[in-house]
């Protein structure tokens, strides 16, 4: 082997440019490959919380006496260790896009990660860059484990009534460096607060119904270059002396057509 090739970490920066399907090819190739590109898989891919969970535990799918889904770890705090810990820690470390989808984690495994950051300390994440959720208002205690002052892109898809406003509440104290972000409430009013926001550049925002208030509350973002609207045209007011100082392009659609 060429002593370049003994670079450490030097196949992680190859592997990095690589999309997911290659990423699967190299790991095929040896042992220090498969390790490499494990490594690169966490912070370039768009990894699922459930794939990072089940590096902790196997998950349990089910459904409740109401017919809510849920995933549940197959474990208990005592058959955790603290190495255990560190190690599922040590991945986290290295996500920068995390996607948590509709299948919520079960309240008893929300539980046991809390009891797991209250005994061993730690913290989950701290490199993420980017997060994209997709779920109900149930799943909102899934989320206070992906929130992290690093994030820069934030996406959230609701297709129930306002769901979002609890979410958007937690997101708040973390939202210092965020400078992208993409929402889609359905059915919900808006909510969004860009002066949480102050590094805001991009604002891609659909919602049914859009208030006047609305309006002047994206003027407080200062460095809002981009903002592309998706609303209920019939609704939306008409609104006098709201400037933009930094805005660029502005984009507008009906949500109905």
């Amino acid at each position: 082997m060429h002593d370049a090739l003994r670079i450490p970490e030097l196949f992680v920066n190859i592997f990095s440019f690589l999309d997911a399907s290659d990423l699967l090819s190299c790991a095929l190739v040896c042992k220090l490959w498969s390790e490499d590109a494990q490594i690169a898989r966490w912070k370039v891919c768009n990894v699922t919380l459930k794939a990072l969970l089940q590096r902790l535990a196997p998950l349990d799918e089910f459904l409740d006496e109401d017919g809510i889904p849920y995933s549940n770890l197959r474990i208990n705090f005592k058959d955790i260790s603290s190495q255990d810990w560190e190690g599922f820690l040590s991945t986290t470390s290295q996500v920068t896009h995390l996607h948590v989808t509709r299948l919520c984690l079960h309240p008893s495994s929300v539980s046991l990660l809390q009891s797991l950051l209250s005994t061993y300390g730690g913290d989950l994440f701290p490199n993420l860059k980017s997060l994209e959720l997709d779920f109900d208002a149930i799943e909102v205690p899934t989320v206070k484990f992906t929130l992290s002052p690093s994030l820069r892109t934030f996406k959230a898809t609701s297709y129930g009534y306002d769901d979002l406003g609890p979410i958007l509440y937690r997101l708040q104290p973390h939202a210092a460096n965020i400078h992208t972000v993409d929402l889609w409430m359905e059915r919900g009013p808006s909510r969004f607060q860009p002066q949480f926001y102050p590094k805001l550049r991009t604002l891609k925002y659909a919602c049914k119904s859009f208030t006047g208030e609305a309006w002047a509350a994206f003027a407080e973002a200062p460095l809002l270059e981009d903002l592309e609207i998706s609303v209920s045209m019939s609704g939306i007011p008409v609104v006098h002396d709201v400037t933009f100082p930094a805005l660029k392009r502005l984009h507008m659609e009906d949500m109905d057509t």
